[in-house]
Protein backbone atom coordinates (compact mmCIF):
# COMPACT_ATOMS: atom_id res chain seq x y z
CA UNK A 1 0.00 0.00 0.00
CA UNK A 2 2.62 2.13 0.64
CA UNK A 3 3.97 2.08 -2.65
CA UNK A 4 0.89 2.81 -4.45
CA UNK A 5 0.61 5.93 -1.83
CA UNK A 6 4.07 6.74 -3.60
CA UNK A 7 3.45 5.92 -6.77
CA UNK A 8 0.34 8.30 -6.47
CA UNK A 9 1.89 11.31 -5.11
CA UNK A 10 4.52 11.25 -7.52
CA UNK A 11 2.86 11.18 -10.76
CA UNK A 12 0.68 13.99 -8.95
CA UNK A 13 3.94 16.17 -9.28
CA UNK A 14 4.69 15.38 -12.39
CA UNK A 15 1.86 16.09 -13.81
CA UNK A 16 2.67 19.41 -12.92
CA UNK A 17 6.03 19.25 -15.45
CA UNK A 18 3.87 18.09 -17.88
CA UNK A 19 1.97 21.42 -17.41
CA UNK A 20 4.84 23.05 -18.90
CA UNK A 21 4.82 20.57 -22.42
CA UNK A 22 1.19 21.08 -23.28
CA UNK A 23 2.17 19.90 -26.66
CA UNK A 24 3.82 16.14 -25.80
CA UNK A 25 1.87 13.58 -26.80
CA UNK A 26 4.43 10.79 -26.58
CA UNK A 27 3.13 7.19 -25.47
CA UNK A 28 5.56 7.78 -22.56
CA UNK A 29 3.16 10.58 -21.10
CA UNK A 30 -0.25 9.30 -22.57
CA UNK A 31 0.83 5.85 -20.74
CA UNK A 32 1.65 8.16 -17.00
CA UNK A 33 -2.00 9.54 -17.73
CA UNK A 34 -3.63 6.07 -18.12
CA UNK A 35 -2.11 4.50 -15.33
CA UNK A 36 -3.25 7.85 -13.30
CA UNK A 37 -6.65 7.11 -14.31
CA UNK A 38 -6.54 3.66 -13.28
CA UNK A 39 -4.94 4.34 -10.20
CA UNK A 40 -7.67 7.04 -9.09
CA UNK A 41 -10.01 4.49 -9.98
CA UNK A 42 -8.41 1.71 -7.82
CA UNK A 43 -7.66 3.87 -4.50
CA UNK A 44 -11.35 4.53 -4.10
CA UNK A 45 -12.50 1.64 -2.75
CA UNK A 46 -9.14 0.20 -1.95
CA UNK A 47 -7.46 2.23 0.36
CA UNK A 48 -9.07 3.58 3.37
CA UNK A 49 -7.43 6.46 5.14
CA UNK A 50 -7.86 8.49 7.99
CA UNK A 51 -7.59 12.42 7.19
CA UNK A 52 -5.59 14.25 10.19
CA UNK A 53 -5.00 18.46 9.82
CA UNK A 54 -1.20 19.34 11.05
CA UNK A 55 -1.17 22.96 12.00
CA UNK A 56 2.43 22.41 11.51
CA UNK A 57 2.50 21.33 7.60
CA UNK A 58 -0.53 23.08 7.25
CA UNK A 59 -1.70 20.57 4.47
CA UNK A 60 -3.93 17.57 5.53
CA UNK A 61 -1.44 13.98 5.96
CA UNK A 62 -3.07 10.74 4.94
CA UNK A 63 -2.16 8.31 7.28
CA UNK A 64 -3.32 4.81 6.34
CA UNK A 65 -6.36 3.03 8.08
CA UNK A 66 -8.35 -0.18 7.12
CA UNK A 67 -11.48 -1.62 7.76
CA UNK A 68 -13.12 1.96 7.75
CA UNK A 69 -15.79 2.67 5.48
CA UNK A 70 -16.05 6.16 6.78
CA UNK A 71 -13.28 8.07 5.81
CA UNK A 72 -12.15 9.30 2.24
CA UNK A 73 -9.87 8.06 0.01
CA UNK A 74 -6.29 9.28 -1.08
CA UNK A 75 -7.75 12.28 -3.53
CA UNK A 76 -9.89 12.86 -6.10
CA UNK A 77 -9.35 12.94 -9.46
CA UNK A 78 -6.71 14.87 -11.15
CA UNK A 79 -6.72 16.92 -14.23
CA UNK A 80 -3.79 15.75 -16.64
CA UNK A 81 -2.30 19.04 -16.42
CA UNK A 82 -3.12 22.44 -13.94
CA UNK A 83 -4.52 25.27 -16.31
CA UNK A 84 -2.10 27.51 -16.60
CA UNK A 85 -1.06 30.85 -15.53
CA UNK A 86 -1.43 28.16 -12.59
CA UNK A 87 -3.98 28.75 -9.66
CA UNK A 88 -2.79 27.74 -6.00
CA UNK A 89 -6.00 26.00 -4.66
CA UNK A 90 -5.46 24.35 -7.91
CA UNK A 91 -1.89 23.46 -7.77
CA UNK A 92 -2.58 22.49 -3.82
CA UNK A 93 -4.63 19.74 -5.57
CA UNK A 94 -1.13 17.87 -6.88
CA UNK A 95 1.02 19.24 -4.26
CA UNK A 96 -1.17 18.70 -1.06
CA UNK A 97 -0.90 14.79 -0.10
CA UNK A 98 3.14 14.98 -1.12
CA UNK A 99 4.03 18.07 1.15
CA UNK A 100 1.71 16.67 4.32
CA UNK A 101 3.63 12.87 3.73
CA UNK A 102 7.17 15.20 3.45
CA UNK A 103 6.64 16.05 7.04
CA UNK A 104 7.38 13.09 8.38
CA UNK A 105 9.78 11.66 5.25
CA UNK A 106 11.58 14.12 3.18
CA UNK A 107 11.99 11.24 0.40
CA UNK A 108 8.34 12.51 -0.76
CA UNK A 109 9.93 15.90 -1.89
CA UNK A 110 12.18 14.01 -4.07
CA UNK A 111 10.15 14.20 -7.47
CA UNK A 112 8.98 17.77 -6.84
CA UNK A 113 13.00 18.41 -7.27
CA UNK A 114 13.24 16.31 -10.37
CA UNK A 115 10.66 17.97 -11.99
CA UNK A 116 10.47 21.58 -10.64
CA UNK A 117 13.01 23.09 -13.63
CA UNK A 118 9.96 22.00 -15.88
CA UNK A 119 7.39 23.69 -14.29
CA UNK A 120 5.58 26.58 -15.63
CA UNK A 121 6.69 29.61 -13.37
CA UNK A 122 3.53 30.23 -12.13
CA UNK A 123 3.18 26.66 -10.91
CA UNK A 124 6.68 26.87 -9.33
CA UNK A 125 5.67 29.78 -7.44
CA UNK A 126 2.95 28.16 -6.01
CA UNK A 127 4.49 25.75 -4.91
CA UNK A 128 6.99 28.03 -3.02
CA UNK A 129 4.17 29.26 -1.38
CA UNK A 130 2.61 25.67 -0.72
CA UNK A 131 5.61 24.42 0.80
CA UNK A 132 6.26 26.93 3.23
CA UNK A 133 4.94 25.70 6.84
CA UNK A 134 5.67 21.62 5.63
CA UNK A 135 9.39 23.02 5.44
CA UNK A 136 9.01 24.56 8.63
CA UNK A 137 7.63 21.71 10.30
CA UNK A 138 10.98 19.22 8.91
CA UNK A 139 13.11 22.10 10.61
CA UNK A 140 16.40 23.30 9.22
CA UNK A 141 18.08 20.20 10.93
CA UNK A 142 16.94 17.47 8.83
CA UNK A 143 19.25 15.46 7.41
CA UNK A 144 17.47 13.92 4.46
CA UNK A 145 15.88 17.55 3.67
CA UNK A 146 19.25 19.01 3.69
CA UNK A 147 20.99 16.58 2.12
CA UNK A 148 18.08 16.90 -0.84
CA UNK A 149 19.53 20.71 -1.25
CA UNK A 150 23.12 19.82 -1.05
CA UNK A 151 22.61 17.47 -4.31
CA UNK A 152 19.82 19.29 -6.01
CA UNK A 153 19.05 19.17 -9.54
CA UNK A 154 19.70 21.99 -11.94
CA UNK A 155 16.79 24.13 -12.66
CA UNK A 156 15.71 23.80 -8.84
CA UNK A 157 17.76 26.82 -7.33
CA UNK A 158 14.57 28.87 -6.77
CA UNK A 159 12.85 26.30 -5.27
CA UNK A 160 16.29 25.82 -2.68
CA UNK A 161 16.41 29.41 -2.07
CA UNK A 162 12.53 29.03 -1.02
CA UNK A 163 13.35 26.87 1.49
CA UNK A 164 16.50 27.98 2.81
CA UNK A 165 14.75 31.84 3.06
CA UNK A 166 12.15 29.69 5.37
CA UNK A 167 14.94 29.06 7.65
CA UNK A 168 16.95 32.52 7.88
CA UNK A 169 14.33 35.32 7.31
CA UNK A 170 13.38 35.28 10.68
CA UNK A 171 16.31 33.89 12.31
CA UNK A 172 20.16 33.36 12.67
CA UNK A 173 21.34 30.62 9.77
CA UNK A 174 21.62 27.45 12.34
CA UNK A 175 25.62 26.30 11.58
CA UNK A 176 24.11 23.13 9.36
CA UNK A 177 22.21 26.00 7.24
CA UNK A 178 25.95 27.89 7.25
CA UNK A 179 27.79 25.12 6.39
CA UNK A 180 24.80 24.21 3.55
CA UNK A 181 25.25 27.32 1.43
CA UNK A 182 28.80 28.05 2.07
CA UNK A 183 29.18 24.05 0.54
CA UNK A 184 26.67 25.20 -2.46
CA UNK A 185 28.37 28.54 -3.08
CA UNK A 186 32.22 26.94 -3.16
CA UNK A 187 31.01 23.25 -5.07
CA UNK A 188 27.88 24.37 -7.08
CA UNK A 189 29.36 27.56 -8.06
CA UNK A 190 25.71 29.16 -6.64
CA UNK A 191 25.00 32.47 -7.18
CA UNK A 192 25.31 35.84 -5.27
CA UNK A 193 21.49 35.01 -3.62
CA UNK A 194 22.84 32.11 -2.29
CA UNK A 195 25.65 34.65 -0.73
CA UNK A 196 22.83 36.82 0.91
CA UNK A 197 21.19 34.62 2.37
CA UNK A 198 24.80 33.92 5.22
CA UNK A 199 26.72 37.19 4.24
CA UNK A 200 25.92 38.85 7.82
CA UNK A 201 27.59 35.50 9.19
CA UNK A 202 30.70 36.04 7.48
CA UNK A 203 34.08 37.51 8.75
CA UNK A 204 36.21 40.36 6.61
CA UNK A 205 38.00 38.54 4.77
CA UNK A 206 34.96 36.37 3.35
CA UNK A 207 32.76 39.49 3.53
CA UNK A 208 35.24 41.35 0.81
CA UNK A 209 35.70 38.43 -1.18
CA UNK A 210 32.52 37.83 -2.34
CA UNK A 211 31.09 41.57 -1.94
CA UNK A 212 31.73 41.78 -5.73
CA UNK A 213 29.31 39.16 -6.45
CA UNK A 214 26.71 40.51 -4.49
CA UNK A 215 27.37 44.10 -6.10
CA UNK A 216 27.07 42.82 -9.36
CA UNK A 217 23.72 41.44 -8.90
CA UNK A 218 22.43 44.89 -9.17
CA UNK A 219 20.38 45.71 -12.27
CA UNK A 220 18.85 48.98 -11.56
CA UNK A 221 15.69 47.65 -10.07
CA UNK A 222 14.02 48.82 -7.10
CA UNK A 223 13.69 44.97 -5.23
CA UNK A 224 17.19 44.55 -5.88
CA UNK A 225 18.63 47.34 -4.14
CA UNK A 226 16.78 47.12 -1.54
CA UNK A 227 18.07 43.30 -1.11
CA UNK A 228 21.14 44.80 -1.57
CA UNK A 229 20.79 47.68 1.49
CA UNK A 230 19.63 44.77 3.54
CA UNK A 231 22.87 42.86 3.08
CA UNK A 232 24.80 46.11 3.78
CA UNK A 233 22.93 46.53 6.93
CA UNK A 234 24.06 43.14 7.67
CA UNK A 235 27.77 43.27 7.46
CA UNK A 236 27.92 47.06 8.89
CA UNK A 237 25.19 47.82 10.95
CA UNK A 238 26.51 47.35 14.91
CA UNK A 239 24.45 50.06 16.41
CA UNK A 240 21.38 47.25 17.26
CA UNK A 241 23.87 45.70 19.14
CA UNK A 242 23.12 46.27 23.12
CA UNK A 243 25.77 44.69 24.50
CA UNK A 244 29.51 45.64 24.80
CA UNK A 245 30.37 42.25 24.25
CA UNK A 246 28.18 41.82 20.91
CA UNK A 247 29.57 45.41 19.70
CA UNK A 248 33.04 44.44 19.94
CA UNK A 249 32.71 41.34 18.43
CA UNK A 250 30.50 43.46 15.58
CA UNK A 251 33.35 45.54 14.92
CA UNK A 252 35.75 43.35 14.42
CA UNK A 253 34.03 40.63 12.45
CA UNK A 254 32.29 43.29 10.16
CA UNK A 255 32.93 45.90 7.72
CA UNK A 256 33.01 49.15 9.34
CA UNK A 257 30.83 51.71 7.20
CA UNK A 258 34.20 53.19 5.86
CA UNK A 259 35.92 49.90 5.10
CA UNK A 260 32.87 49.56 2.76
CA UNK A 261 32.23 52.65 0.94
CA UNK A 262 36.01 52.24 0.33
CA UNK A 263 35.86 48.58 -1.15
CA UNK A 264 32.85 49.79 -3.45
CA UNK A 265 34.75 51.89 -4.81
CA UNK A 266 37.82 50.03 -5.50
CA UNK A 267 35.87 47.53 -7.60
CA UNK A 268 34.42 49.95 -10.06
CA UNK A 269 36.77 48.02 -12.37
CA UNK A 270 36.18 44.82 -11.25
CA UNK A 271 32.12 44.97 -11.64
CA UNK A 272 31.77 48.30 -14.18
CA UNK A 273 31.10 51.66 -12.94
CA UNK A 274 27.66 51.46 -12.98
CA UNK A 275 27.05 48.39 -10.50
CA UNK A 276 29.32 50.42 -8.01
CA UNK A 277 27.98 53.49 -8.68
CA UNK A 278 24.55 52.06 -7.85
CA UNK A 279 26.14 50.39 -4.77
CA UNK A 280 27.45 53.70 -3.81
CA UNK A 281 24.01 55.36 -4.07
CA UNK A 282 22.16 52.34 -1.93
CA UNK A 283 24.99 54.01 1.07
CA UNK A 284 23.32 57.51 0.54
CA UNK A 285 20.09 56.24 0.54
CA UNK A 286 21.71 54.98 4.53
CA UNK A 287 22.30 58.16 6.42
CA UNK A 288 21.88 56.22 9.55
CA UNK A 289 24.76 54.08 8.99
CA UNK A 290 26.46 56.43 6.18
CA UNK A 291 27.33 59.91 8.03
CA UNK A 292 28.62 62.82 6.77
CA UNK A 293 32.30 62.11 8.90
CA UNK A 294 32.46 58.81 7.18
CA UNK A 295 32.23 60.37 4.12
CA UNK A 296 34.78 62.77 5.16
CA UNK A 297 36.97 60.00 5.72
CA UNK A 298 36.43 58.20 2.94
CA UNK A 299 37.11 61.26 0.52
CA UNK A 300 40.79 62.43 2.61
CA UNK A 301 41.30 58.54 2.67
CA UNK A 302 41.58 59.13 -1.62
CA UNK A 303 42.93 62.29 -1.52
CA UNK A 304 46.18 60.67 0.42
CA UNK A 305 46.08 58.00 -1.88
CA UNK A 306 47.96 57.51 -5.16
CA UNK A 307 45.48 57.41 -7.68
CA UNK A 308 41.84 58.36 -7.58
CA UNK A 309 38.87 55.79 -8.64
CA UNK A 310 36.64 57.38 -11.29
CA UNK A 311 33.81 57.67 -9.52
CA UNK A 312 35.76 59.34 -6.28
CA UNK A 313 34.18 63.15 -7.90
CA UNK A 314 30.64 61.72 -8.35
CA UNK A 315 30.54 60.70 -4.61
CA UNK A 316 31.77 64.03 -3.72
CA UNK A 317 29.14 65.68 -5.98
CA UNK A 318 26.85 63.46 -3.26
CA UNK A 319 28.38 63.93 -0.30
CA UNK A 320 27.90 67.34 -0.54
CA UNK A 321 24.39 67.29 -2.02
CA UNK A 322 23.59 64.83 1.13
CA UNK A 323 25.36 67.46 3.79
CA UNK A 324 25.15 70.78 3.28
CA UNK A 325 27.66 71.19 5.65
CA UNK A 326 30.95 69.31 3.89
CA UNK A 327 30.60 72.42 1.39
CA UNK A 328 32.97 74.57 2.77
CA UNK A 329 35.74 71.56 3.22
CA UNK A 330 34.86 70.40 -0.34
CA UNK A 331 35.25 73.86 -1.67
CA UNK A 332 38.64 74.43 -0.53
CA UNK A 333 40.57 71.36 1.12
CA UNK A 334 39.47 68.67 -1.62
CA UNK A 335 39.51 70.98 -4.52
CA UNK A 336 43.16 72.42 -3.40
CA UNK A 337 44.52 68.99 -2.85
CA UNK A 338 43.23 67.30 -6.46
CA UNK A 339 44.64 70.69 -8.16
CA UNK A 340 48.13 69.22 -6.23
CA UNK A 341 47.38 65.92 -7.79
CA UNK A 342 47.12 67.56 -11.05
CA UNK A 343 43.68 66.35 -11.78
CA UNK A 344 42.89 67.74 -15.23
CA UNK A 345 45.26 64.23 -16.65
CA UNK A 346 42.24 62.54 -16.28
CA UNK A 347 39.42 63.75 -18.60
CA UNK A 348 36.66 61.97 -16.74
CA UNK A 349 37.76 63.17 -13.16
CA UNK A 350 39.05 67.07 -14.96
CA UNK A 351 34.88 66.75 -15.72
CA UNK A 352 33.90 66.02 -12.32
CA UNK A 353 36.43 68.86 -10.96
CA UNK A 354 34.78 71.31 -12.89
CA UNK A 355 31.03 69.95 -11.90
CA UNK A 356 32.26 70.76 -8.30
CA UNK A 357 33.72 73.33 -8.67
CA UNK A 358 30.43 74.77 -10.08
CA UNK A 359 28.16 73.15 -7.47
CA UNK A 360 30.47 74.90 -4.59
CA UNK A 361 30.76 78.77 -6.19
CA UNK A 362 31.43 80.72 -4.80
CA UNK A 363 33.52 79.07 -1.73
CA UNK A 364 35.47 77.25 -4.97
CA UNK A 365 36.87 80.73 -6.23
CA UNK A 366 40.04 80.74 -3.81
CA UNK A 367 40.87 77.25 -5.16
CA UNK A 368 40.21 77.82 -8.81
CA UNK A 369 42.75 80.59 -8.60
CA UNK A 370 45.14 78.16 -7.71
CA UNK A 371 44.76 76.15 -11.21
CA UNK A 372 47.89 76.57 -13.87
CA UNK A 373 46.68 79.43 -16.67
CA UNK A 374 45.72 76.61 -19.46
CA UNK A 375 43.16 74.62 -16.98
CA UNK A 376 41.90 77.84 -15.61
CA UNK A 377 41.06 79.03 -19.51
CA UNK A 378 39.40 75.62 -20.22
CA UNK A 379 37.66 75.85 -17.24
CA UNK A 380 36.01 79.02 -17.66
CA UNK A 381 35.72 78.62 -21.79
CA UNK A 382 33.27 75.71 -20.38
CA UNK A 383 31.27 76.89 -18.00
CA UNK A 384 30.84 80.92 -19.05
CA UNK A 385 28.83 81.31 -15.64
CA UNK A 386 31.50 80.55 -13.96
CA UNK A 387 33.46 83.11 -15.95
CA UNK A 388 31.53 86.18 -14.94
CA UNK A 389 30.79 85.08 -11.42
CA UNK A 390 35.00 84.72 -11.12
CA UNK A 391 35.62 88.00 -12.53
CA UNK A 392 33.18 89.56 -10.25
CA UNK A 393 34.33 88.16 -7.46
CA UNK A 394 37.93 88.76 -8.24
CA UNK A 395 37.12 92.41 -8.53
CA UNK A 396 35.89 93.00 -5.15
CA UNK A 397 38.28 91.00 -3.89
CA UNK A 398 40.99 92.78 -5.36
CA UNK A 399 40.28 96.03 -4.56
CA UNK A 400 43.20 98.58 -5.16
CA UNK A 401 45.72 95.49 -5.58
CA UNK A 402 43.81 94.48 -8.92
CA UNK A 403 47.55 94.70 -10.69
CA UNK A 404 48.52 91.81 -8.53
CA UNK A 405 46.02 89.36 -10.70
CA UNK A 406 46.81 91.09 -14.42
CA UNK A 407 47.15 87.75 -15.79
CA UNK A 408 43.93 86.35 -14.33
CA UNK A 409 41.98 89.33 -15.43
CA UNK A 410 42.94 89.35 -18.72
CA UNK A 411 42.18 85.75 -19.21
CA UNK A 412 38.83 86.26 -17.83
CA UNK A 413 38.71 89.04 -20.80
CA UNK A 414 39.03 91.95 -18.36
CA UNK A 415 40.80 94.55 -19.13
CA UNK A 416 39.09 97.26 -17.77
CA UNK A 417 40.10 96.22 -14.06
CA UNK A 418 43.81 97.17 -15.30
CA UNK A 419 42.94 100.64 -16.49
Amino acid sequence: MASRIRAYTDMSLRRLAKSSQPDETSNGLVNEDHAMDEMDEEMGPEIETETETRAASGAVAVVAKPNDATVPSLGPYLPPTPTLPADKSEITQYVESSLALSVKDPSFLVPLFETYSQMDVTVQEAVQDLLVRPVQAMGANNAKLLGYLKDYPAGAESLVLRILHVFTENARPTPTILQLVKHLIAERNADARFLMLIIGEMDKVEISRHLPNLVGTLNGSVERRLLVRQMFHSIVEVSLMTNTNQVREGQSRLLTPKELMIQLHDMESEVGLKKAKEAISVCFNMPETFKSEVLASVMQHYLDAKTLPMLFVWTVLQAVATYKHLTGWVSTTLLSRLITKKVWTNPQLWDGFILCAERTEPNSFDALLQLPKEQLRDLVDRKPVIKVKLREWLTKRAGKQQARYAGIFELLGDTTALS
